[in-house]
């Protein structure tokens, strides 16, 4: 039992009537929605490895930034209370 709108299985060098009869049909003339899924998955995942790639640089830039501050406050951590001990004595002088 066919049905009439089925394109045809036994006969795969005949044209497929559903390209020509208003767009494809799923079936022996197509591969159905499987590629656009498949195409989907692949895009999905692409977009994720481009987004944790650009998560792993700002985490190693941020733990750059927080080793290059704690340096900073080091270096000028003498500094800091060389001014703190002549504010202090010059408000002490007045």
């Amino acid at each position: 039992m066919t049905t009439p709108n089925a394109p045809s299985i036994s006969t795969p060098d005949r044209a497929c009537p559903g390209f020509a009869a208003g767009g494809p049909r799923y079936g022996a003339c197509s591969l159905g929605p499987v590629p656009w899924v498949m195409l989907f998955i692949g895009l999905t995942f692409a977009g994720l490895v481009v987004i944790a790639v650009c998560a792993i640089k700002v985490f190693l830039a941020v733990r750059d930034l927080g080793r290059e501050i704690q340096h900073t406050r080091g270096r000028l951590a003498p500094k800091h209370s060389a001014l703190r001990t002549a504010a202090r004595r010059l408000e002490e002088t007045g």
